[in-house]
């Protein structure tokens, strides 16, 4: 009886499973494996169709979604080896005659003697490729954002007079600092909200023309690559007959378009530091020679800070935010309910990271969006199962 050779062992039925597994489960050695998960699915693959254990069985359609992957049981006469592939690492529990039997080499051995049987099996498992999802990224970042800003107020000091009291010298020292922190504050999230409500709504066209891009376009790469690169307002102009879920063009005319584009514009206008334009002038000012000659009604403390940090405003920094998401749901509007359930849609937009199916050409959701996870819990004296 050679028990080291993996095609001495046979593929157990639910009948053996009951009849050898399960009387025998108080006496079986069971240790983690730190072998690669690819090559122990793929050695059993040598002489199972699928993974045949007991939890396979039971699980569902789609075993990401479980807290067991797969798990194989293969048997020798009374002999067992039970592998079990869970959401958190890989597992072996094994029944042998023999008591100087060793999984590990059980396992290394057999991975030398098929290399290439192994490879040829692993050479028609689907490849996914996975990317960033920027689309859900930036929504994070910009929901942040709009957090931190929607309740913040800044309120500007009263420098109206040199002559004032000592507790209103220290009532102004205070203001002045709260002034300036919540200035702060208010550019940082005000700023970065603008820039990735951008980033984020062309991130979701981008995404769109990736994952609902018609058929006969997939295999085109250098044709997609240029798709991404046109600006944004030539990729709205093209999405509807680019992709398959859309029902109608969008309206360029449309307020919420016309929005959204200039969102993109003050993104460029930022990022280039453009200063031709009026979107990066705040103000002028006036010197006769060394002698300034500034607004007596802005103090110097309080315009100077004003001038760099408050702009952009809080209300254009929500305002934007606003246009936005309304952008999006205006897409979501026009998309064919009858060419894709809406849940499918939204899975798909926000899978992250995000899949690409090599061999089918198609995206993938590849990660839950929770994991469960199963704890058996030992008392160090009495190890029964507590809970």
């Amino acid at each position: 009886m050679d028990l080291l050779d993996i095609k001495s062992w046979k593929p157990a039925t639910p009948k053996d499973i009951a009849d050898i597994l399960l009387p025998q489960l108080k006496n079986t050695k069971h240790i983690n494996l730190t072998l690669n998960s690819e090559n122990i699915y793929s050695l059993h693959k040598l002489i199972c169709t699928k993974p045949n254990g007991p939890l396979s069985l039971l699980g569902g359609n789609f075993p990401i979604d479980d807290f067991v992957w797969w798990d194989f049981v293969i048997i020798n006469n009374n002999n067992f080896i039970h592998t079990t592939r869970t959401n958190l690492f890989l597992e072996c529990s094994t029944n042998i005659d023999n008591e100087n039997f060793s999984a590990n080499n059980f396992f290394l051995s057999n991975f030398d003697q098929y290399q290439k049987e192994i490879h040829l099996i692993k050479s028609h498992f689907e490849k996914h490729s996975l990317y960033i999802n920027h689309y859900k990224s930036y929504s994070a970042i910009v929901d942040y954002h709009y957090k931190q800003i929607k309740d913040l107020e800044v309120t500007i000091p009263n420098l109206n007079s040199h002559n004032i009291t000592k507790s209103e010298s220290k009532n102004r020292k205070k203001e002045l600092v709260d002034f300036i922190k919540n200035s702060i504050a208010l550019h940082v999230n005000a700023k970065s909200l603008i820039l990735n409500c951008a980033f984020m709504t062309e991130a979701y066209i981008n995404n769109f023309l990736r994952i609902f891009l018609h058929p006969f376009l997939r295999d085109r790469n250098e044709f997609l690559k240029q798709i991404l690169k046109n600006k944004f307002e030539t990729k709205l102009q093209s999405i509807d007959f680019l992709t398959v879920i859309l029902n109608e063009k969008i309206n360029m005319s449309n307020t919420i378009i016309r929005d959204v584009l200039k969102l993109m514009t003050i993104r460029n206008k930022y990022v280039h530091s453009d200063e031709s334009s009026t979107l990066n002038k705040v103000g002028e000012v006036f010197f006769d020679g060394m002698y300034p000659l500034f607004d007596e009604s802005k103090p110097l403390a309080v315009d100077s800070i004003q001038l760099i940090y408050n702009h952009p405003s809080k209300q254009e920094a929500i305002h934007f935010y606003e246009v936005s998401k309304n952008f999006i749901k205006y897409i979501e509007s026009l998309i064919d309910k009858n060419s894709i359930n809406i849940k499918s849609y939204e899975i798909m937009m926000n899978a992250n990271p995000l899949g690409f199916n090599t061999d089918k050409k198609i995206y993938s959701n590849i990660y839950p969006n929770g994991i469960l996870d199963v704890q058996f819990i030992f008392d160090k004296e009495n190890p029964e199962i507590e809970n």
